[in-house]
């Protein structure tokens, strides 16, 4: 938390900025009531990235981790505290947590996200999803944060996904593009574990 709170004080003194990225499979995991004070105190700082309406762009991974009344009553204590946050998730298999947000929420599901995202696929192949996906936020008139990796390759966990050379990572950024999609999550943050690094190594 506090190397966090050194990359946005860093982050501001050097104007760029941060894309607030919780882990839903770490301390939120364990401890899901710290939640709301960490983006009380994210939102501190100017560096933290915002919609053009000032919204602080919460994307939380592994989001499914909390349940969907979790995550309409976090939003709701947060605008309770003068915290306005524009909810952008990254599941794994984003349409099958679609429905089940959906299902158990009703109406309340449309004023619950601004965008969604899916962890995704490391192979050419993979890039097919991105159009899906695509689709399917459309139709839920909801933005598109697509995932886009050069490889995923973790010895610790006896994987390995071919990366054809750079085919995976042209494969990737070429669907996104011809789909028009919003943002891109360059999926780097969990390079040396599972050798999704973009500069060699």
């Amino acid at each position: 938390w506090e190397q966090t709170l050194r990359l946005l004080q860093a982050a501001e003194e050097l104007d760029f900025n941060i894309l607030v990225m919780p882990d839903m499979n770490a301390i939120f995991k364990r401890e899901p009531e710290r939640f709301v004070e960490f983006i009380k105190e994210a939102n501190q700082w100017n560096a933290a990235q915002r919609l053009q309406d000032g919204r602080l762009v919460i994307a939380p991974y592994l989001a499914e981790n909390q349940s969907p009344t979790w995550w309409r009553d976090v939003k709701s204590q947060l605008r309770d505290q003068g915290v306005d946050i524009a909810l952008w998730p990254v599941f794994h298999n984003l349409s099958k947590q679609l429905s089940r947000f959906e299902a158990e929420l009703g109406p309340e599901f449309n004023d619950l996200f601004y965008g969604v995202s899916d962890w995704g696929s490391r192979t050419p192949e993979g890039a097919n999803y991105i159009k899906d996906e695509a689709k399917l936020a459309k139709t839920k008139n909801l933005k598109m944060m697509s995932p886009v990796s050069p490889q995923d390759v973790r010895p610790k966990s006896s994987v390995f996904t071919e990366a054809q050379n750079s085919e995976t990572y042209r494969a990737l950024w070429k669907s996104s593009i011809e789909n028009d999609i919003q943002w891109v999550h360059l999926i780097s943050w969990n390079d040396y574990s599972e050798s999704t690094e973009i500069a060699p190594s």
